[in-house]
């Protein structure tokens, strides 16, 4: 977490989306699914707002798997 926040504190545009992704991820494998969902939400929206669509993107496929994985 003190890495995370130290990334946020620097460059938030540069570092937000990844942040979240690797929350959501974290929150996935330790079976927090509705966090986990927020947190992809979060980074699709901030890889957005600062022009970084790969993560944009990877945020979404990774959230779609992890609905497909719940929801069947």
């Amino acid at each position: 977490i003190l890495i995370e926040e130290s990334l946020l504190s620097r460059v938030p545009e540069n570092y937000e989306q990844r942040v979240y992704l690797y929350r959501a991820e974290k929150c996935k494998m330790t079976g927090d699914r509705e966090e986990a969902i927020k947190c992809y939400e979060k980074a699709i929206q901030a890889g957005v707002t600062h022009s970084h669509y790969l993560i944009a993107a990877l945020a979404t496929r990774n959230m779609s798997r992890l609905f497909k994985e719940s929801y069947g």
